[in-house]
């Protein structure tokens, strides 16, 4: 006889889209100081193209044409996926160019990890970076995974995302689940979860999230910073 249950402090967290919490006070002074500012992103291995990231960056400089805006993007090779390898290149490729805002987008990469696994590491990175500069205003960006729409159907968020939300919530950081967007769009006929070139060309204008289910189209690219510029507008 097999018996399961589920232990407390593990249950799956709600899906929302955008959760403020204690939001990014900092760099809302900072656009009004008009200094100089420097956007990272700290990404998993399918942002190894760019992504969403530099147009987000640059819809950023449209908005603040007096403002100069520096975006660094800090992806890596897919063959070297999740935050526990990432945590630490993270003082060398990120916190010595003393960024304002910092987005961690690892939660589509940290699937396969454990929640005891995945929240020292993540813990590890919060505190790395207020370490760093107190003013460092952070963000948790969750990418969608295929597979990831049976858990957002049900209304809950997949196991990383809810670890990575629970220490969202201990630390006060906000969070945009572009993931969940995208699932959405998928439940509601408005977009392909996959399909190759050649069948995408019998979806009209549906866009297609990926082509190769792992990398993210460029339609995607655009629907996950069209995400994060309404949320943190």
């Amino acid at each position: 006889t097999e018996r399961y249950f589920q232990l407390p402090g593990y249950e799956p967290v709600k899906a929302q889209e955008f959760v403020p919490r204690g939001g990014i006070p900092n760099l809302a002074a900072k656009f009004a100081a008009k200094k100089p500012l420097t956007v990272a992103c700290f990404a998993g291995g399918n942002h190894a193209q760019g992504g969403w990231f530099q147009t987000f960056v640059d819809d950023l400089g449209k908005r603040h044409p007096d403002v100069e805006i520096r975006g660094l993007l800090a992806d890596i090779h897919g063959g070297a996926r999740g935050s526990g390898f990432s945590l630490y290149r993270f003082e060398h490729e990120v916190l010595r160019h003393k960024p304002d805002l910092i987005f961690v987008d690892f939660a589509s990469d940290d699937t396969e990890t454990n929640a005891e696994s995945l929240w020292p590491t993540v813990e590890g990175i919060i505190r790395q970076a207020w370490h760093a500069d107190p003013t460092t205003d952070l963000v948790f960006a969750y990418a969608f995974k295929t597979g990831m729409e049976t858990d957002y159907a049900k209304g809950q968020c997949p196991g990383a995302v809810s670890a990575y939300e629970r220490l969202a919530d201990h630390y006060g950081v906000p969070s945009i689940n572009m993931g969940y967007r995208v699932a959405a769009m998928a439940r509601d006929g408005r977009l392909a979860i996959r399909a190759t070139p050649e069948d995408a060309k019998q979806l009209a204008d549906k866009p297609v999230f990926t082509n190769d289910g792992v990398y993210t189209s460029p339609a995607a690219n655009g629907i996950y910073a069209r995400v994060v510029a309404e949320d943190l507008a």
